[in-house]
């Protein structure tokens, strides 16, 4: 018998599991590979994922539980209208501090909301008085009955980033969808400053972020992307 191929070619276009529903791309299930052979794509955002688990864990447990935010950050959300936060999971860097200073200031804030697992990501109304409910995916989100809303900022949650404003996200694909749908929200990536790398590549359907606040510094994406180009 002939030796096998290390890689097989695939002549159909098939979306991955994080980015069903994306224009584009067909509302299809993607084919499953077994993990033995070499898909090096798939396999190199599982792995990177897994090792940016790791350190998230290892920095949320050495550093201090209040931010120092950048005083570009307070900048670029203080002539904001409706300011888009996440109650943090799983040792994400915290952003309800900034959220709740931003509502002192009569700003708008809301969070992630989903009626179900197979629903589109909405954002809901949030104060920090507001009691919250477990979403369909396990992490804290606004009541149903909290009045919906559409930002015109995002703080997105984020698992790793570059300097060009690519992200890693934790897989869903919610934030690219929505962010596919409303493409002119200033996008800003909110992280450990330890979580960023230099090998990320970007997918055809990932929305890179206009900026990436951390709690070391402040990140212009476009200035950077301009610098280079």
């Amino acid at each position: 018998m002939g030796a096998v191929p290390g890689r097989i070619l695939v002549r159909a276009k098939w979306p991955p599991p994080d980015v069903l529903g994306v224009s584009g791309f067909p509302c299809k299930r993607p084919m499953m590979v077994p993990p033995t052979l070499n898909m090096s794509c798939p396999m190199d955002r599982i792995s990177l994922r897994r090792n940016a688990r790791a350190l998230r864990r290892s920095v949320a447990a050495d550093v201090a539980a209040d931010v120092e935010w950048p005083s570009e950050l307070w900048s670029a959300l203080s002539n904001r209208r409706c300011v888009a936060g996440y109650w943090p999971l799983r040792c994400e860097i915290s952003p309800i501090a900034l959220l709740t200073a931003l509502v002192q200031r009569d700003i708008a804030v809301c969070f992630p909301c989903f009626v179900d697992r197979r629903a589109q990501m909405e954002f809901r109304r949030w104060t920090p008085d507001i009691g919250l409910d477990p979403s369909p995916f396990d992490f804290a989100q606004p009541p149903l009955s909290s009045p919906p809303m559409v930002p015109d900022c995002l703080l997105v949650p984020t698992l790793a980033f570059d300097r060009r404003g690519n992200r890693i996200g934790q897989g869903g694909g919610h934030y690219d969808r929505y962010l596919a749908r409303h493409p002119e929200h200033l996008r800003i990536g909110v992280a450990w400053w330890q979580q960023e790398r230099t090998d990320i590549v970007p997918e055809p359907w990932d929305m890179p972020l206009h900026a990436i606040a951390t709690d070391r510094e402040w990140i212009d994406c476009a200035t950077i992307e301009g610098q280079t180009a």
